[in-house]
């Protein structure tokens, strides 16, 4: 990050140009407020994902500029105003996306620049009621998160806007509780995607998360870290302790946009938050090789623990010994008729288990005979709606008999917090 001087900007920005009201500045105190503890960590990172943005948004003819640590200078040769407020918009709609995982346009700190005085730029806030409109001319929306991002090229000296796949998609979170069997207690709260919405000009449709495209399902990984770990770090201030599950697809990490912008994501994290991190690697195939479930563990696990996933039907887990993972887990989600085909593999996950000495997890319950059927093979950790349902933020861990999450277990009902 190096601030450019006053005089290059003025050079490359002269006042006449200013008057055309197509300079803005971006301004990332929202973002060093939101990030709280995490800004100075992530801050490097931040400014290279705006850097990323302008080049990728604006024509050849545009300029960008770092002013300082929270703010930069964006200036359009645009006809109209109007126009280069939607590029300005979009370009710091993206970047919140990017680093908090959702972004509502009101909330957004953008400026005009109107001109220089002394040694500093005079601007003034835009409020929020026209960022809104604004919003609208780029078919922005609260929460909105394209699933491509918006690009923009130059035909017969007009600036155009290339359509996305979809108009946005709005990410809810919510955080699941993992039952830890063996102490009884809540002691992990996995952060998932409660529903993804579609909006555009007409209306809002809730989207399965099955027909999203890959793309779109890396963003979904990302920016279940990003809340999570806001999450983590509201409740490490407050001395609320709990283990915090992030699930991240198998997929995500195979494509080499997705590792990268994984490991863009996690190094800006403070270290002390990784003991409190399990990484769950999700969508594991049948067969796996060694090696490449060796590269992709090798990694996640600077950042913290992990468990992977075991697909339905697996007999042989070498593929799993021997390569640092925490444990191993099955989602039911994926067994389809649960209670008539879930027993068989949860026997063989719990062996498995026990032979490389790691912990077993089986995630998705929904039927509680699922559930007494894990716990009787000796499972540790045990998941889904069946168990216990999620919330809308996590809390810090607390006893759980067993009584009160399997019914036919015999232990006296209670609740308490550590």
């Amino acid at each position: 990050m190096n601030p450019t001087d006053l005089s290059d900007i003025k050079a490359a920005v002269p006042p006449e140009a200013l008057a055309r009201g197509a300079t803005y500045i971006i301004n990332l105190s929202v973002l060093r407020a939101e990030t709280g503890a995490l800004w100075s960590s992530l801050v490097e990172g931040v400014h290279l994902r705006l850097e990323t943005a302008c080049k990728r948004a604006l024509a050849p003819q545009d300029y960008f500029a770092n002013v300082d640590e929270l703010r930069y200078l964006v200036a359009i040769n645009a006809s109209q105003p109007s126009e280069s407020a939607e590029v300005v918009l979009r370009i710091a709609y993206e970047l919140t996306i990017a680093i908090l995982g959702s972004c509502e346009p009101r909330g957004l700190s953008l400026e005009r620049v109107e001109g220089y005085g002394n040694g500093d730029l005079i601007s003034s806030p835009i409020r929020p009621d026209e960022l809104a409109r604004i919003a609208q001319g780029v078919d922005a929306s609260q929460r909105t998160l394209p699933a491509k991002s918006s690009e923009w090229s130059e035909e017969g000296g007009k600036r155009k806007k290339r359509v996305p796949h979809r108009d946005g998609i709005t990410i809810h979170h919510h955080f699941e509780p993992i039952w830890d069997c063996r102490h009884e207690a809540i002691t992990t709260y996995m952060c998932c995607p409660e529903r993804v919405e579609e909006t555009d000009g007409v209306g809002t449709k809730t989207l399965d998360i099955s027909d999203l495209t890959q793309q779109e399902r890396t963003t979904l990984d990302l920016s279940c870290i990003a809340h999570g770990v806001r999450s983590l770090s509201r409740g490490v201030e407050i001395g609320d302790r709990f283990v915090l599950a992030l699930p991240v697809g198998f997929e995500t990490l195979s494509a080499p946009l997705g590792r990268t912008e994984f490991v863009r994501l996690c190094r800006g994290l403070p270290a002390a938050y990784r003991p409190y991190l399990l990484f769950m690697l999700t969508g594991v195939p049948l067969g796996v090789a060694q090696s490449r479930l060796a590269d992709l563990i090798a990694l996640i696990r600077p950042f913290g623990r992990l468990v992977a996933s075991v697909a339905p039907g697996c007999r042989n887990f070498n593929a799993y010994q021997g390569q640092g993972l925490s444990g191993v887990f099955l989602d039911c989600a994926t067994l389809g008729q649960q209670a008539q085909r879930s027993t068989t593999d949860i026997v063989h996950l719990a062996a498995a288990s026990r032979s490389a000495r790691i912990s077993s997890m089986v995630c998705g319950i929904t039927d509680v005979s699922v559930a007494n059927q894990a716990h009787a093979a000796d499972i540790h950790y045990l998941h889904g709606s069946a168990i216990a349902e999620p919330v809308a933020a996590p809390r810090r861990m607390s006893y759980r008999s067993r009584s009160i999450i399997l019914p036919s277990a015999e232990s006296e009902v209670a609740e308490e917090w550590f």
